[in-house]
């Protein structure tokens, strides 16, 4: 099971339709088939398989295919546009904030690990945060949820009470919890099906009248075998470092932007008070738009790429070189690769593109005075890496060591480049590859890993 660790092999049998790769765009239908071929495999047939790398093989398959976080990120760049196009706090609303702290929530949650919990006592914490608000009618049904399901819910009973209505849990047929009787804020309720939707995939949220239905993931019958665990496994998000910064910035971007409103709003004190208060309102709204932009390059390089192609390497970086000889300032020279020889890497062109440019950049502005980035590449018969070095005065310590460690830092301690080395980090992780510091006596050197491209794919290229 080694070689499915690389995407190209999920992808390869994703063509042919094989061991329900095919319904990776369909992740109940993907359960439901899981748990029959449990019950048709015997223990012997498949006791020498994995789990691990079985739960891998599935995961590397659904990323091909479906990019859960797609709708997260729709919404998360319309506030962040809002957030760079402000410009009078007077126009900062109470929908927008709690915006904010939804994304912020669902970015945390996908930084950490997925824990679980007990519908019911999901259901009785509630109870107790929302101050009696909730009641519950009827014994919920016995059944675990995910660790983005309990989120998800948290969110729909906290903005069905935040106007201070008392809510219901009531349990009816088909596996429903019904939310009501309330007056339902249809537009904030659709907005948290759109972030969470394709996370919470086991689940259903819809508005009826006067209340918000969730339907529960059904219960399995017998006994949950290795093929379905996997698949299962393989449908929760990992923890993502990069994912738990972002939720810093944007708890911190909401800081700022309630700070201008507060600023702004707050009257009395005379004309001087009152200029000095607007001139307040101004620096937290710049700093709420220098927030919105590290948040928005850390995440657009996450985007999937519609394209599966790969990336000639040698012609890719003999034009990328070309290019940035002409842009860079002119106390900065270029060493290019000598490697001549010829290789396909799973990456596309953007992807890697935007991981050079990420890197180059950040060697740029650590030498003001003038230096040197050299560009070279290795490969086997399996990867290649490229190495980007520069004989600057090295990565901050604080960033490096946070970033060997691949621990999440606060917003206040993680430098600008720090958030863009999570990025290039998720990205080539994507592809199986991976991002390292490589140790050296002056300055930075990375080295970046990449699968080289199926040779039945080459040809295509």
């Amino acid at each position: 099971m080694v070689a499915v660790e690389l995407p190209e092999k999920a992808r390869a049998w994703r063509r042919h339709n094989l061991f329900g790769v095919h319904l990776s765009k369909r992740p109940r239908e993907l359960i439901s088939w899981s748990h029959g071929v449990d019950q048709l495999i015997s223990y012997n047939e498949i006791a020498k398989v994995e789990p691990e790398r079985l739960a891998h093989f599935f995961r590397t398959a659904l990323e091909i295919d479906i990019d859960a976080q797609e709708h997260l990120r729709d919404e998360l760049t319309q506030l962040l546009t809002w957030v760079s196009d402000l410009e009078d706090p007077g126009l900062i609303d109470d929908r927008r904030v709690s915006r904010l702290v939804h994304l912020a929530n669902a970015y945390r949650t996908l930084g950490q690990d997925q824990e679980g919990g007990v519908l019911s006592d999901v259901l009785s914490d509630l109870t107790v945060l929302c101050r009696g608000r909730l009641a519950t009618i009827k014994d919920p049904p016995l059944l675990t949820m995910t660790g983005p399901e309990i989120v998800l819910v948290e969110a729909l009973v906290k903005e069905l009470t935040s106007e201070g209505q008392f809510l219901q849990a009531r349990f009816g047929q088909h596996d429903e919890m019904i939310l009501g009787p309330v007056e339902v804020p249809e537009d904030e309720v659709r907005f948290l099906i759109r972030i969470w939707g394709e996370l919470c995939y086991r689940i259903r949220v819809h508005v009826r009248n006067d209340s918000v239905v969730v339907t529960l993931p059904a219960s399995v019958n017998g006994v949950r075998g290795l093929i379905f665990k996997a698949v299962e496994q393989a449908l929760q998000p990992l923890p993502s470092t990069l994912n738990a910064a972002i939720a810093n910035l944007l708890h911190d971007l909401k800081n700022q932007v309630v700070a201008a409103r507060h600023a702004a709003m707050t009257r009395g004190g005379g004309r001087t008070i009152e200029l000095e208060r607007k001139a307040i309102a101004s620096r937290h709204l710049d700093q709420a738009s220098s927030l919105a932009q590290r948040i928005r390059a850390a995440t657009s390089l996450l985007a999937p790429s519609s394209s599966h192609a790969g990336t000639r390497l040698s012609e890719f970086l003999r034009r990328y070189l070309s290019m940035k000889l002409l842009q860079l300032p002119p106390n900065i020279s270029f060493v290019p690769p000598r490697n001549m020889e010829d290789a396909v890497v799973s990456l596309d062109e953007p992807s890697l593109l935007a991981l050079l440019e990420n890197l180059v950049k950040n060697a740029v502005e650590a030498m003001p005075g003038g230096g040197t980035i050299t560009i070279d590449w290795i490969q086997d018969d399996s990867i290649a890496v490229v190495e980007v070095a520069d004989d600057g005065p090295g990565l901050p310590p604080q960033v490096a060591e946070e970033f060997c460690k691949n621990r999440s830092v606060g917003s206040t301690k993680l430098g600008g480049n720090g958030l863009g080395l999570l990025s290039a980090q998720a990205l080539l992780n994507r592809v199986g590859g991976r991002l390292d510091l490589a140790s050296s006596p002056i300055g930075t050197r990375w080295h970046l890993t990449m699968p080289l491209l199926d040779p039945s794919r080459q040809e295509s290229q």
